[in-house]
């Protein structure tokens, strides 16, 4: 089945999405083998579509939709959003494209933070994107700097002590011998060396973590902050009264310094403009969650207080969508958003999500095995087999008229409410899925297919078309050109 080839494919300037012979390997084992979990594979979507991706467990379809979203990045290929390649970009350059583009993922409640309520979860996303969106002020940059090169000093500091005990018990005689400098080293350090450890631990994670809070302009910072100095200033004053060594004095003199003048930057007049300003764009998040919970059907006044385990799997889930639209994206990723939960269930999702893109005016890729799920969301449909696109087709015409036996047999398993239909009837497939660490040579679906012949196992099929927007990868499709 299975094959190559990207004729399939339209015109870039008319798709907002489009992946270009994507291969995603993973290595196995001791010998150099690996995965070959996706294998060019070529997909397009346009602005307000929706694309079906379908196949049976383990065909690739949710490796090939984290590859777009780049997690990880795959093993080669190209994966171009509104023009750009994605898989070319750098961390920070690439992180500036995420809100685009989110992802839905299987299992809803393992994808939510147990520890977290919901009105924090789902407004995280705002939350991480707000300091980028509003730069914070001179002075509340110079601030966060002096409590981050504080921090790392204070690191850098414990991490000397631990160097030094390391090398003085793994070569005991250098710290003995006076030509080697490390005993005088360590004769000067040793007394200070609990000030170093503690505070480096201690005081240097709490510097680090401030400077973030600080960069985020969170309302209770500057009282952190100003708890912090006050500490440092008593533990001066208790060096400075004949408790601890010079170096503490030292130790703790640059710490008051550190954390003072972080402080006094942080309560300037232009640092609290700064800081007011955010509590309003704070309060604008608060509003965009409350909004984007009652669009999912959920009761923000309950839901933004309670955590996950305390919702159903369809209401997690309705959780998932909120958080994906709450930076309002052009394009959703949904990997099988509703095969864990009830059928019920999945209706009210599949509904909601098709409210949702005629509402947020969204481009989605739906991934599923269920094709009765994916006839009733999609606009175009591409089924997947063992890494390889083997059909892409309008729901209506690969319905009616399938041309690869693999999508046939996928049909015919589709339960029909109809005793009269009987089992020999329908299409069944034989043999076991093969591996995908030594897939079969040629067509990688030949050694289940009824039509398999030598041609099959010589030859890879190429993608080629058979009708109106119909493409099948087959030597032997079952429907040919009109």
């Amino acid at each position: 089945m299975a094959g190559s080839g990207d004729a399939h494919l339209r015109s870039p300037a008319d798709t907002l999405l489009r992946a270009e012979h994507l291969v995603v390997e993973f290595p196995v084992g001791r010998k150099g083998a690996k995965v070959h979990a996706v294998s060019d594979v070529s997909l397009d979507v346009r602005p307000g579509e929706t694309l079906g991706l379908v196949g049976e467990s383990g065909c690739g379809k949710s490796t090939t939709g984290k590859a777009i979203m780049q997690l990880p990045r795959p093993t080669s290929g190209g994966v171009l959003y509104d023009g750009t390649d994605l898989t070319g970009l750098d961390g920070s350059t690439l992180r500036k494209v995420r809100p685009d583009l989110q992802m839905i993922f299987q299992d809803p409640i393992s994808s939510l933070n147990p520890r977290r309520r919901v009105g924090d979860i789902v407004a995280e996303p705002l939350r991480i994107w707000a300091s980028d969106q509003h730069r914070p002020s001179a002075t509340v940059a110079l601030s966060e700097r002096l409590l981050r090169v504080w921090g790392l000093a204070s690191l850098a500091g414990a991490a000397l002590v631990v160097a030094l005990w390391l090398v003085g018990a793994v070569v005991p005689y250098m710290a003995n011998d006076e030509d080697s400098g490390l005993s005088g080293a360590w004769d000067w350090i040793s007394p200070t060396g609990g000030s170093l450890m503690f505070n480096g631990l201690v005081f240097g994670s709490i510097a680090w973590g401030l400077g973030n809070l600080i960069r985020d302009r969170v309302a209770i910072a500057r009282r952190i902050l100003a708890l912090f100095a006050a500490v440092n200033v008593v533990l001066l004053a208790l060096a400075l009264s004949g408790v601890g060594s010079d170096g503490s004095k030292l130790l703790w003199a640059a710490g008051t310094l550190f954390s003072v003048a972080a402080l006094v930057v942080a309560v300037l007049p232009a640092s609290s403009r700064d800081f007011a300003a955010m509590v309003t764009v704070r309060e604008e998040h608060d509003q965009t969650v409350r909004r984007v919970l009652s669009d999912v059907g959920l009761d923000p006044d309950t839901a933004m207080a309670r955590r996950p385990h305390e919702f159903s799997g369809g209401q997690c889930q309705r959780i998932c969508i909120a958080r994906a639209l709450v930076l309002d994206p052009k394009v959703i990723i949904c990997d099988e958003p509703v095969s864990a939960l009830d059928v019920s269930v999945q209706a009210q999702i599949l509904n909601l999500l098709q409210d949702m893109k005629a509402r947020y005016n969204l481009t989605l890729v739906f991934i599923a095995h269920d094709l009765a799920v994916v006839k009733n969301v999609s606009d175009r449909v591409a089924v997947m087999y063992l890494g390889k696109v083997c059909e892409v087709a309008d729901p209506d015409d690969l319905y009616a008229r399938p041309a690869h036996p693999y999508t046939s047999a996928l049909l015919s398993s589709i339960p029909v409410p109809d005793p009269t239909i009987r089992q020999d009837e329908m299409t069944a497939l034989t043999g076991e899925l093969p591996s995908p660490v030594d897939p079969p040579s040629g067509c990688r679906f030949r050694t289940r297919c009824p039509q398999a012949q030598d041609l099959c196992a010589a030859e890879e099929p190429v993608i080629r078309s058979v009708g109106n927007g119909h493409y099948v990868a087959c030597h032997f499709p079952l429907v040919t050109s009109n």
